[in-house]
């Protein structure tokens, strides 16, 4: 889990880096509601989507002088065709069913949620933000 969900964004991050530094440009990270919300079922998740939220918190610090911003989205559970591909089909849509009931904006976010996340980040809209997590999950993380 920390190899597929940290250690290759850290990867990724120190070989995109110089090219990074001489365009100055922008990482967006994906991370998860999970990495600041405990759950029983998912702890090795949990733990290394956390890492990727402080990961990118101090890369932030560290690459900021040098005209490089840094950020993460944290999305929710969405639907998605890799979720059905990995057999968590009946599963998945009782989770998805219950989050659609009890989230304050009662629907199941989208890929296009996340990705407008995503691309406001890389713009230069965000010019002046950087350590920061979007979270995309419909106001689920407050209740």
């Amino acid at each position: 889990m920390m190899n597929l969900n940290l250690n290759s964004v850290v990867a990724l991050t120190q070989l995109a880096v110089p090219h990074l530094e001489k365009v100055k440009g922008a990482i967006v990270n994906i991370s998860s509601i999970l990495g600041q919300r405990p759950n029983q079922y998912f702890m090795p998740y949990c733990v290394a989507k956390a890492a990727v939220d402080m990961f990118s918190k101090s890369i932030a610090i560290e690459l900021g002088p040098k005209g490089v911003r840094v950020n993460c989205v944290s999305p929710t559970a969405i639907r998605t065709n890799f979720q059905q591909a990995s057999g968590a089909g009946e599963a998945l849509e009782g989770v998805l069913k219950h989050l659609e009931e009890t989230i304050p904006l009662r629907r199941i976010a989208t890929v296009e949620d996340v990705t407008n996340a995503v691309l406001f980040l890389a713009s230069d809209k965000s010019s002046f933000i950087t350590g920061s997590n979007i979270v995309v999950d419909g106001g689920n993380s407050l209740i």
